[in-house]
């Protein structure tokens, strides 16, 4: 019954559903878990004091003992020894204050990000390509549900 394909549409349906609901449990119990520096910066004093998590983002701007890094619309001061270079990408952990600053413990540098994104991007586009060829070669759908192509033959 649930692995036939009477009401396949339904079926469909309820996972979407299940997922999305799953999707919103998640948002709304883990939001404030690893939230993005620019929620931090549009509230601070509701994050002074807590640890945040900076992804991998460029530095703009750098000066003595302070960098600047921006990601998407908001930008946000790191208050580092480590020296940085305008350009840098970085991956920064620390408190973060009221004053929009982040006092960091830790900061690493990741220079292949752009390059990695793009690759893990291009890879995931091809392996979607490659499974889509290979259900639309094997099956057909109409209303009535998925069913094998007659061409298919199982060796």
């Amino acid at each position: 019954m649930l692995l036939d394909n009477r009401g396949w549409w339904i079926k469909l349906g309820l996972a979407l559903a299940l997922f999305g609901a799953l999707c919103v449990d998640g948002a709304r119990r883990l939001g404030g878990a690893h939230p993005h520096f620019a929620v931090a910066v549009a509230q601070p004093a509701a994050w002074d004091g807590r640890e945040i998590f900076v992804e991998p983002c460029p530095v703009i701007e750098v000066g003595a003992g302070f960098a600047v890094v921006k990601d998407r619309e908001a930008t946000l001061r790191i208050l580092t020894a480590e020296p940085l270079m305008k350009g840098d990408w970085l991956y920064a952990m620390g408190t973060f204050h009221a004053d929009g600053t982040l006092t960091a413990r830790r900061v690493r540098r990741a220079p292949h990000w752009p390059i990695q994104r793009t690759t893990i991007y291009a890879v995931s586009f091809i392996v979607l390509l490659v499974f889509a060829r290979l259900f639309w070669k094997t099956f057909s759908i109409s209303r009535a549900g998925f069913a094998p192509r007659p061409s298919f033959t199982v060796r």
